[in-house]
């Protein structure tokens, strides 16, 4: 799957957006350049990066392997929603692997929730 799939394909921008990122290709190979907004930590900038990204194939991959037929306006609203949601919930799973980065780390939580 190419780097496009995961940010320039409808659903894939739609949660770009939702979180406020100008999804581009470019901005992908820098995750620093992702983020505009100054306050969030950069120890776990590209954990978080990740983590989206997973989300954003593991969505595709249920609509495409599921089958999934919802209209589109709707998949895709669900979708971002659901994708940050996912996201935050995995990253206060994996909250105690980061446990010297926890402070960072809801910092992040709490911007993603606040997208929702």
């Amino acid at each position: 799957m190419s780097t496009s799939s995961l940010c320039l394909c409808p659903r894939a921008a739609s949660v770009w957006r939702t979180i406020g990122i100008n999804a581009n290709t470019a901005n992908f190979r820098h995750p620093k350049c992702l983020w505009s907004e100054p306050y969030l930590p950069d120890q776990v900038r590209t954990y978080v990066t990740l983590l989206i990204l997973w989300h954003i194939w593991k969505s595709r991959n249920a609509l495409i392997f599921d089958h999934v037929s919802i209209p589109a306006q709707e998949t895709i609203r669900r979708n971002a929603q659901e994708t940050i949601r996912r996201t935050v919930t995995a990253m206060e799973q994996w909250n105690g692997r980061y446990r010297r980065l926890t402070p960072q780390w809801e910092v992040w939580a709490d911007f993603l929730r606040s997208r929702l």
